[in-house]
């Protein structure tokens, strides 16, 4: 997919005029960043990042709640702690669909993995070699590390493990990994204020951006990809177009994209008023009307509901619409 040196020119201008530290406060990267510790914001920013879906008030209150329990420093609390003192702290908590069960799981999991390795670094690293072209197949051996726990202690017998499996999703399926990638970004990438720059060694250009409606929504307005449903291809499909404008880091332009929607800048449709006033408004397609598009659930992402034939218009415009 081809991008004209303009289109490369206002993406990147984009990016570094957006005020990213004034959007931290509506993020959960804000949540590990409040530590001091490498543990610390290693264990908050895997858990934060498998919080993060639905309403964004409603993700950072309960990621708060979360982490309130493990007290002011996480990676002690899970050292030392059990699934039944985790349940017990979150008697009455939920997310959606995760229960305090989920998260006694996940937070016994990650002790596992401290207590052998003494890091999510060094255990997702022993899958890792690091001529990948992107981080899925490690990722996969590191969930399967993380899974690597007798659920029955934590869930009873016979119980269903539904929930859990949203949590903790199995990345060797077809869907985008958002909140893994979300994971992976907030570690992998450099400390600029955003992303904490934790990992050393992995490569920021085998980064895959967290696609989630909002990216991938403006993802189409920009010509980055020609897919009409979120799915992992999607999510690579867009990040090699984003490769085109930064090689080495094409995931940079992830939270800039995705706060243009999150914050309600962006609407989803033409509003001249708004439009006018975004950097990005020369290379976008975005219609005059609204897509009729919601989300239905993170499993079967975006749904018509209405306008389709404009939608399908929408889809279907060439990529080089935007350097015409």
């Amino acid at each position: 997919m081809s991008l004209c040196a303009p289109f490369e020119t206002i993406l990147t201008r984009f990016a570094r005029r957006f005020p990213a530290g004034e959007r931290l406060a509506s993020d959960p990267v804000q949540f590990p960043r409040r530590y001091a510790g490498a543990a610390d914001r290693e264990a908050a920013a895997l858990l934060a990042a498998l919080l993060a879906y639905g309403r964004v008030g409603s993700l950072l209150a309960k990621t708060e709640e979360v982490l309130g329990v493990l007290g002011p420093h996480p990676s002690r609390w899970i050292r030392t702690s059990t699934p039944r003192r985790t349940l017990q702290a979150l008697s009455g908590w939920r997310h959606r669909w995760t229960t305090p069960h989920d998260i006694a799981y996940l937070l016994e999991g990650i002790r596992g993995i401290l207590n052998e390795e003494g890091s999510l670094e060094r255990a997702f690293k022993r899958g890792w070699s690091g001529h990948e072209a992107n981080l899925r197949s490690p990722l996969i051996r590191f969930h399967r590390r993380l899974r690597d726990v007798d659920p029955r202690p934590i869930y009873g017998r016979g119980a269903g493990l539904r929930t859990l499996e949203f949590l903790l999703a199995d990345p060797g399926r077809g869907s985008p990994l958002k909140r893994w990638n979300l994971f992976l970004r907030w570690v992998v990438r450099p400390d600029d204020g955003v992303d904490l720059g934790l990992w050393r060694g992995v490569l920021t250009r085998q980064l895959t951006i967290p696609l989630d409606t909002h990216v991938h929504r403006i993802a189409f307005a920009l010509g980055l990809t020609r897919r009409t449903s979120p799915s992992w291809e999607t999510a690579e499909e867009v990040t090699e177009s984003l490769a085109r404008v930064d090689p080495g880091d094409p995931v940079r332009f992830d939270f800039a994209l995705a706060h243009l929607g999150i914050s309600g800048a962006c609407k989803g449709y033409q509003v001249p008023a708004i439009c006018r006033r975004c950097d990005l408004a020369a290379i976008c397609t975005l219609p005059a009307r609204p897509l009729g598009l919601e989300e239905k659930s993170p499993r079967r992402g975006l749904a018509p509901v209405g306008a389709r034939r404009q939608r399908r218009r929408f889809f279907l415009k060439p990529l080089t619409n935007a350097c015409a």
